[in-house]
Protein backbone atom coordinates (compact mmCIF):
# COMPACT_ATOMS: atom_id res chain seq x y z
CA UNK A 1 0.00 0.00 0.00
CA UNK A 2 1.35 3.32 -0.91
CA UNK A 3 2.96 5.90 1.95
CA UNK A 4 0.95 8.56 0.22
CA UNK A 5 -2.55 7.05 1.55
CA UNK A 6 -3.89 6.90 4.66
CA UNK A 7 -6.12 3.70 5.55
CA UNK A 8 -9.78 4.52 6.44
CA UNK A 9 -12.41 2.48 6.25
CA UNK A 10 -12.45 -1.45 6.05
CA UNK A 11 -15.81 -3.19 3.99
CA UNK A 12 -17.08 -6.03 6.83
CA UNK A 13 -19.97 -5.83 4.71
CA UNK A 14 -20.92 -4.49 1.29
CA UNK A 15 -25.03 -5.02 2.03
CA UNK A 16 -27.60 -4.94 -0.83
CA UNK A 17 -24.93 -2.39 -2.60
CA UNK A 18 -22.41 -0.32 -1.94
CA UNK A 19 -20.23 1.40 -4.05
CA UNK A 20 -18.08 4.43 -5.18
CA UNK A 21 -20.19 7.45 -6.24
CA UNK A 22 -19.97 11.05 -7.13
CA UNK A 23 -21.50 14.00 -9.20
CA UNK A 24 -21.03 11.80 -11.94
CA UNK A 25 -19.34 12.29 -15.63
CA UNK A 26 -21.54 14.28 -17.83
CA UNK A 27 -20.56 14.79 -21.40
CA UNK A 28 -19.75 11.37 -22.54
CA UNK A 29 -23.37 9.76 -23.65
CA UNK A 30 -22.20 10.23 -26.99
CA UNK A 31 -19.18 7.68 -26.50
CA UNK A 32 -21.97 5.10 -25.12
CA UNK A 33 -21.36 5.87 -21.50
CA UNK A 34 -23.72 6.88 -18.71
CA UNK A 35 -23.89 9.88 -16.73
CA UNK A 36 -23.18 7.05 -13.71
CA UNK A 37 -23.18 8.94 -10.06
CA UNK A 38 -25.27 9.31 -7.11
CA UNK A 39 -28.65 8.20 -7.19
CA UNK A 40 -29.57 11.17 -5.24
CA UNK A 41 -26.60 13.64 -6.08
CA UNK A 42 -28.45 15.92 -3.57
CA UNK A 43 -28.13 13.55 -0.66
CA UNK A 44 -24.42 13.07 -1.14
CA UNK A 45 -23.69 16.66 -1.84
CA UNK A 46 -24.88 17.04 1.85
CA UNK A 47 -22.99 14.36 2.93
CA UNK A 48 -19.99 16.28 1.84
CA UNK A 49 -20.83 20.02 3.10
CA UNK A 50 -21.66 17.90 6.44
CA UNK A 51 -17.73 17.20 6.77
CA UNK A 52 -16.47 20.17 5.21
CA UNK A 53 -16.26 18.39 1.64
CA UNK A 54 -16.18 20.05 -1.64
CA UNK A 55 -19.52 18.98 -3.31
CA UNK A 56 -17.39 16.59 -5.88
CA UNK A 57 -15.55 14.29 -3.53
CA UNK A 58 -16.43 10.58 -3.81
CA UNK A 59 -18.50 9.00 -1.14
CA UNK A 60 -19.80 5.80 -0.23
CA UNK A 61 -23.52 5.08 -1.52
CA UNK A 62 -25.32 2.46 0.83
CA UNK A 63 -28.81 0.63 -1.37
CA UNK A 64 -31.43 -0.33 1.26
CA UNK A 65 -29.81 -1.80 3.95
CA UNK A 66 -26.39 -4.39 5.18
CA UNK A 67 -23.70 -2.35 4.88
CA UNK A 68 -21.37 -2.38 7.85
CA UNK A 69 -17.69 -0.23 8.05
CA UNK A 70 -15.06 -0.15 10.34
CA UNK A 71 -12.74 2.60 10.94
CA UNK A 72 -9.33 2.36 11.01
CA UNK A 73 -8.79 5.86 11.91
CA UNK A 74 -10.52 8.71 13.82
CA UNK A 75 -12.43 10.87 11.39
CA UNK A 76 -15.52 13.12 10.73
CA UNK A 77 -18.13 10.95 9.39
CA UNK A 78 -20.74 12.67 7.51
CA UNK A 79 -24.27 11.03 6.55
CA UNK A 80 -26.92 12.25 4.42
CA UNK A 81 -30.27 10.50 2.31
CA UNK A 82 -32.21 6.86 3.64
CA UNK A 83 -32.58 6.13 6.97
CA UNK A 84 -30.83 2.57 7.38
CA UNK A 85 -30.75 2.24 11.26
CA UNK A 86 -27.39 3.12 11.86
CA UNK A 87 -26.26 4.48 15.49
CA UNK A 88 -25.76 7.97 13.79
CA UNK A 89 -29.13 9.93 12.16
CA UNK A 90 -28.85 10.61 8.71
CA UNK A 91 -28.34 14.28 8.12
CA UNK A 92 -25.59 14.74 10.59
CA UNK A 93 -21.76 14.44 11.39
CA UNK A 94 -19.83 13.07 14.08
CA UNK A 95 -16.04 12.78 14.76
CA UNK A 96 -15.54 8.88 15.60
CA UNK A 97 -12.62 6.94 16.77
CA UNK A 98 -10.44 4.14 15.55
CA UNK A 99 -12.19 0.72 15.65
CA UNK A 100 -16.01 2.24 15.49
CA UNK A 101 -18.07 -0.52 13.64
CA UNK A 102 -20.76 1.66 11.65
CA UNK A 103 -23.84 -0.86 11.06
CA UNK A 104 -26.85 0.01 8.21
CA UNK A 105 -28.91 -3.22 9.53
CA UNK A 106 -32.73 -1.79 8.53
CA UNK A 107 -34.12 0.60 5.86
CA UNK A 108 -36.44 2.69 7.63
CA UNK A 109 -37.06 5.47 5.07
CA UNK A 110 -35.81 6.12 1.58
CA UNK A 111 -33.39 3.97 -0.56
CA UNK A 112 -29.80 5.68 -1.01
CA UNK A 113 -27.87 6.68 1.62
CA UNK A 114 -24.31 8.38 1.31
CA UNK A 115 -21.26 8.19 3.81
CA UNK A 116 -18.80 10.74 3.55
CA UNK A 117 -15.49 11.15 5.07
CA UNK A 118 -13.37 14.25 6.16
CA UNK A 119 -10.74 14.40 3.56
CA UNK A 120 -10.75 12.56 -0.40
CA UNK A 121 -10.97 8.84 -0.40
CA UNK A 122 -8.10 7.83 -3.01
CA UNK A 123 -10.23 6.21 -5.72
CA UNK A 124 -9.29 5.86 -9.32
CA UNK A 125 -10.99 8.57 -11.54
CA UNK A 126 -12.07 7.66 -15.16
CA UNK A 127 -13.53 10.20 -17.67
CA UNK A 128 -13.08 12.89 -14.85
CA UNK A 129 -15.35 10.58 -12.43
CA UNK A 130 -14.76 8.09 -9.59
CA UNK A 131 -18.35 7.08 -10.21
CA UNK A 132 -19.36 3.07 -10.46
CA UNK A 133 -20.92 1.80 -12.65
CA UNK A 134 -21.13 -2.01 -12.81
CA UNK A 135 -21.83 -3.02 -15.84
CA UNK A 136 -18.93 -1.58 -18.08
CA UNK A 137 -16.34 -2.14 -14.85
CA UNK A 138 -15.91 1.06 -14.24
CA UNK A 139 -15.37 2.61 -10.51
CA UNK A 140 -15.03 0.70 -7.22
CA UNK A 141 -17.62 -2.22 -6.51
CA UNK A 142 -16.98 -2.72 -3.13
CA UNK A 143 -16.93 -6.01 -1.76
CA UNK A 144 -16.12 -7.72 1.87
CA UNK A 145 -12.42 -7.12 2.83
CA UNK A 146 -11.99 -3.80 0.99
CA UNK A 147 -10.08 -1.36 2.67
CA UNK A 148 -10.58 2.33 1.75
CA UNK A 149 -7.76 4.99 2.15
CA UNK A 150 -7.94 8.77 1.95
CA UNK A 151 -5.52 10.86 -0.22
CA UNK A 152 -2.98 12.71 2.63
CA UNK A 153 -2.47 15.07 3.94
CA UNK A 154 -6.38 16.06 4.40
CA UNK A 155 -6.60 19.85 4.17
CA UNK A 156 -6.70 21.37 7.81
CA UNK A 157 -10.21 22.66 9.50
CA UNK A 158 -11.52 23.54 12.46
CA UNK A 159 -13.84 21.12 14.87
CA UNK A 160 -16.47 24.01 15.34
CA UNK A 161 -16.64 24.25 11.04
CA UNK A 162 -18.28 20.59 11.30
CA UNK A 163 -20.19 20.65 14.82
CA UNK A 164 -22.32 24.43 14.08
CA UNK A 165 -23.23 22.77 10.48
CA UNK A 166 -26.60 22.08 10.12
CA UNK A 167 -29.01 20.66 7.34
CA UNK A 168 -32.07 22.68 6.56
CA UNK A 169 -34.98 20.57 7.35
CA UNK A 170 -36.86 21.73 4.17
CA UNK A 171 -33.33 19.87 2.21
CA UNK A 172 -34.51 16.56 4.17
CA UNK A 173 -36.53 14.03 3.90
CA UNK A 174 -37.09 14.26 0.33
CA UNK A 175 -38.05 11.08 -0.44
CA UNK A 176 -41.19 11.66 1.68
CA UNK A 177 -42.91 13.71 -1.29
CA UNK A 178 -43.99 11.29 -3.80
CA UNK A 179 -45.08 14.01 -6.19
CA UNK A 180 -42.70 14.11 -9.15
CA UNK A 181 -42.36 16.86 -11.74
CA UNK A 182 -41.74 16.47 -15.69
CA UNK A 183 -41.62 18.11 -18.82
CA UNK A 184 -42.92 16.71 -22.03
CA UNK A 185 -40.45 14.74 -23.68
CA UNK A 186 -39.81 14.10 -27.63
CA UNK A 187 -43.14 12.01 -28.20
CA UNK A 188 -45.47 13.77 -26.08
CA UNK A 189 -46.96 15.31 -29.35
CA UNK A 190 -47.61 11.34 -30.41
CA UNK A 191 -49.52 9.97 -27.59
CA UNK A 192 -53.52 10.63 -27.41
CA UNK A 193 -54.75 13.72 -24.78
CA UNK A 194 -56.16 10.88 -22.82
CA UNK A 195 -53.31 9.13 -22.41
CA UNK A 196 -51.06 12.63 -21.57
CA UNK A 197 -53.55 12.72 -18.66
CA UNK A 198 -53.79 9.13 -17.88
CA UNK A 199 -49.64 9.51 -17.04
CA UNK A 200 -50.57 12.96 -14.81
CA UNK A 201 -53.82 11.58 -13.37
CA UNK A 202 -53.21 7.78 -12.35
CA UNK A 203 -50.52 6.82 -9.59
CA UNK A 204 -48.23 4.80 -10.19
CA UNK A 205 -46.31 1.99 -8.56
CA UNK A 206 -42.86 1.73 -7.85
CA UNK A 207 -41.46 -2.06 -8.96
CA UNK A 208 -39.28 -4.25 -7.00
CA UNK A 209 -37.52 -4.88 -10.64
CA UNK A 210 -36.06 -0.94 -10.65
CA UNK A 211 -31.78 -0.50 -10.08
CA UNK A 212 -29.28 2.21 -10.89
CA UNK A 213 -30.22 1.54 -14.77
CA UNK A 214 -34.38 2.18 -14.63
CA UNK A 215 -37.28 2.45 -12.19
CA UNK A 216 -39.95 0.24 -13.79
CA UNK A 217 -43.43 1.47 -12.82
CA UNK A 218 -46.47 -0.46 -12.55
CA UNK A 219 -49.84 0.78 -12.74
CA UNK A 220 -52.96 0.93 -15.40
CA UNK A 221 -51.34 0.50 -18.59
CA UNK A 222 -50.45 3.44 -21.16
CA UNK A 223 -52.55 3.38 -24.97
CA UNK A 224 -49.23 3.08 -26.86
CA UNK A 225 -49.35 4.65 -29.93
CA UNK A 226 -48.01 3.55 -33.13
CA UNK A 227 -45.20 5.43 -34.03
CA UNK A 228 -43.63 6.40 -37.69
CA UNK A 229 -40.85 3.98 -38.29
CA UNK A 230 -41.75 1.49 -35.85
CA UNK A 231 -41.50 -2.02 -37.19
CA UNK A 232 -44.18 -4.54 -36.91
CA UNK A 233 -42.23 -7.48 -35.58
CA UNK A 234 -39.86 -4.91 -33.35
CA UNK A 235 -40.28 -4.69 -29.54
CA UNK A 236 -39.45 -0.82 -29.84
CA UNK A 237 -42.23 1.24 -30.79
CA UNK A 238 -39.94 4.14 -32.22
CA UNK A 239 -36.65 3.97 -34.00
CA UNK A 240 -33.94 3.88 -31.64
CA UNK A 241 -32.20 7.43 -30.64
CA UNK A 242 -30.48 9.23 -28.06
CA UNK A 243 -32.07 9.77 -24.43
CA UNK A 244 -31.27 12.22 -21.41
CA UNK A 245 -31.47 11.17 -18.27
CA UNK A 246 -34.77 11.28 -16.54
CA UNK A 247 -36.65 9.90 -19.65
CA UNK A 248 -39.82 8.11 -19.20
CA UNK A 249 -40.40 5.32 -21.86
CA UNK A 250 -43.30 3.73 -22.80
CA UNK A 251 -42.60 0.19 -24.10
CA UNK A 252 -45.36 -1.77 -25.97
CA UNK A 253 -46.37 -2.91 -22.41
CA UNK A 254 -47.71 1.01 -21.52
CA UNK A 255 -45.61 0.37 -18.26
CA UNK A 256 -43.38 3.63 -17.89
CA UNK A 257 -39.72 2.69 -17.34
CA UNK A 258 -37.56 5.56 -15.91
CA UNK A 259 -33.78 6.22 -17.27
CA UNK A 260 -31.80 6.33 -14.12
CA UNK A 261 -28.44 7.32 -13.38
CA UNK A 262 -26.77 3.97 -15.27
CA UNK A 263 -29.31 3.64 -18.21
CA UNK A 264 -28.37 3.55 -21.43
CA UNK A 265 -27.81 5.94 -23.56
CA UNK A 266 -29.98 4.99 -26.65
CA UNK A 267 -33.63 3.52 -26.42
CA UNK A 268 -36.12 2.17 -28.94
CA UNK A 269 -39.45 2.88 -26.96
CA UNK A 270 -41.58 6.76 -27.22
CA UNK A 271 -40.59 8.92 -24.67
CA UNK A 272 -43.44 10.37 -23.36
CA UNK A 273 -41.64 12.78 -20.71
CA UNK A 274 -38.59 13.96 -18.81
CA UNK A 275 -38.19 13.96 -15.28
CA UNK A 276 -36.74 17.31 -13.95
CA UNK A 277 -33.60 17.09 -12.02
CA UNK A 278 -35.13 17.76 -8.39
CA UNK A 279 -37.81 15.05 -9.44
CA UNK A 280 -35.69 12.57 -10.18
CA UNK A 281 -33.68 12.39 -7.27
CA UNK A 282 -36.76 12.26 -5.60
CA UNK A 283 -38.02 9.56 -7.30
CA UNK A 284 -34.55 7.78 -6.66
CA UNK A 285 -35.53 7.52 -2.91
CA UNK A 286 -38.98 6.33 -3.07
CA UNK A 287 -39.01 2.66 -2.05
CA UNK A 288 -40.53 -0.54 -4.37
CA UNK A 289 -44.01 -0.49 -3.92
CA UNK A 290 -44.84 2.59 -2.84
CA UNK A 291 -46.67 5.07 -5.21
CA UNK A 292 -45.69 8.22 -6.91
CA UNK A 293 -47.74 10.85 -9.45
CA UNK A 294 -46.09 13.02 -12.33
CA UNK A 295 -47.32 16.53 -12.00
CA UNK A 296 -46.22 19.13 -14.34
CA UNK A 297 -42.97 21.15 -13.52
CA UNK A 298 -44.14 24.83 -13.49
CA UNK A 299 -41.37 27.62 -15.33
CA UNK A 300 -37.96 27.98 -13.55
CA UNK A 301 -38.35 24.21 -11.98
Amino acid sequence: MSSEFTPILRVLQPGLGLTVQDQGRPGWKRFGVPASGAMDPHAARWANRLVGNPDTHPVLEMAFQGAKLELLQAAWIGLAGAEQGCAIASWTARLLGLGTILSFPQNQAGVWAYLAVRGELAVTSFLGSASTETRSGLGTNLTSGDVLCLRTPTSPWLEVSVTSRRVPTHEMNRHECSDIQVVPGPDWASFAPQARQHLLNYPWRVSPQSNRVGYRLEGEPLPVAPLLGSHPNSTSNVPSEPMVLGTVQVPTSGLPVVVMRDGPTLGGYSKIAVITDEGLARLAQIRPGRCIRFIEATYGT
